[in-house]
């Protein structure tokens, strides 16, 4: 009892650990979608270059991911983890300070390239801590991490923003380097009696150790991967879509003042918080544990959701609160979801030790949605108006809703617990 009691602390600390740190790394995300206006004042630059910069973080992020994902299993997640915390914070430390438009590019396709393994390392590193029938919920709850900590993230730029925009970026970056050197002594695997990725097959595991990381075949042999990374790519778009360029459609659009936009937007980051504690849980109340059934309803929720918020933002504060909050729940929650335990029950189908691998790749082919949101709702939003930005958004997360379905009906077991 006493040895169970012990393993329990130890899980509750290196959960926390994970979230913290998860968490903390959106400190070098979202302070660009609120900075954007005055960049833009006062260094003269076009919107047109402002969805450039989008694309700097967001392709290298999404590319070494799906090139890099199996270095988690390959190096383990404690070292993968906490040595890209450490060169995200190295690499945004200045980002401030500089007026030249190319340097800043570049600084932020190395933050793209840091952070682009950090989490399938947080997942790798979690799921071999807790057993089977918990894991939905814990990883629901691990994925909330992303959105508190990209509310957190936006409260902080928002009063480093009354000194001046060039200040949200050094003291957040010295958090998240301090946090990466926590990961590298602290987020150790558990001991071996206590291991719960026994379903995937010793073989398995010596190949990954011994150098011989999955390839692009191998990912895709698994029943239901391709579906389920189109479906990543359709709802990250839009996620990036909303995280990137709500602020300044509350600010133009809506005429908010330049800090209630950027608190408003963090609602949508509210609403991914209880849509990625409650997705995990009403999947295994409600769908028998299947994932992707209850992740594809969700998604048709956030096409409602959308359209919802756009015909009705002119209402006022209160309406914009409550589809804003929806729209986060279905569409945040999706994404928890579909790179969290499907992706993980996906990397450990028939027996396979490929879980930073799927993640990673999942994640990654998702994340390059993200790069075309940046130049493409740039040119939407200024040839064509904000409306049309939303109708776009609409159509692309029933398509993903579409391509779930597709991978239900191809891979029902690889969801289940």
């Amino acid at each position: 009892m006493q040895s169970l009691g012990a393993h329990r602390r130890y899980q509750i600390g290196v959960f926390m650990l994970a979230w913290g740190s998860y968490a903390a790394v959106y400190l070098l995300r979202k302070p660009l979608s609120l900075v954007k206006k005055d960049m833009q004042a006062e260094m003269g630059l076009s919107t047109s270059q402002l969805g450039w910069m989008d694309t700097a973080f967001i392709f290298p992020y999404a590319l070494a991911q799906m090139m890099l994902g199996g270095s988690a299993d390959k190096l383990g997640a404690r070292l993968t983890m906490g040595s890209c915390m450490l060169l995200s914070a190295a690499s945004m430390f200045s980002f401030g300070y500089w007026n030249i438009f190319p340097l800043l590019l570049f600084l932020l396709f190395l933050n793209g390239i840091s952070q682009s393994l950090i989490w399938a390392s947080t997942v790798k590193g979690i799921v071999a801590w807790f057993p089977g029938d918990e894991q939905s919920t814990v990883l629901g709850l691990l994925g909330t991490s992303a959105f508190v900590g990209g509310i957190v993230a936006a409260a902080t730029a928002v009063r480093l923003q009354m000194i001046g925009w060039r200040h949200c970026f050094a003291l957040p970056s010295a958090v998240v380097g301090l946090l990466g050197l926590l990961v590298l002594w602290l987020f150790r695997p558990p001991p071996s009696k206590h291991e719960f990725n026994s379903d995937i097959d010793l073989k398995s595991k010596r190949e990954i150790r011994q150098g011989s990381a999955p390839g692009l075949t191998q990912i895709f042999s698994i029943r239901g991967m391709t579906e389920t990374a189109l479906a990543c790519f359709g709802t990250k778009a839009v996620r990036y879509t909303m995280l990137m360029w709500l602020p300044m459609y509350l600010y133009e659009e809506l005429e908010y003042k330049e800090v209630q936009a950027g608190l408003l937007s963090t609602v949508f980051d509210v609403g991914g918080v209880a849509g990625s504690v409650s997705l995990g849980y009403i999947a295994d109340k409600f769908f028998n544990s299947q994932s992707i059934l209850c992740t594809t309803f969700s998604l048709l929720g956030s096409t409602v959701a959308f359209l919802l918020f756009l015909y009705t933002s002119t209402f006022g504060m209160t309406f914009n609160i409550l589809f804003l909050f929806l729209a986060g729940f279905t569409n945040c929650g999706s994404d928890t979801m579909i790179t969290g335990p499907i992706a993980a029950q996906l990397g450990k189908q028939d027996g396979r030790n490929m879980q930073g691998s799927v993640i990673g790749f999942i994640n990654g082919f998702g994340t390059a949605g993200a790069i075309l949101e940046g130049p493409t709702i740039g040119f939407i939003a200024s040839q064509f108006g904000w409306k049309s930005v939303f109708y776009v958004m609409f159509t692309v997360a029933l398509l993903s809703a579409l391509s779930l379905t597709r991978a239900q009906s191809k891979s029902p077991k690889t969801i289940t617990k």
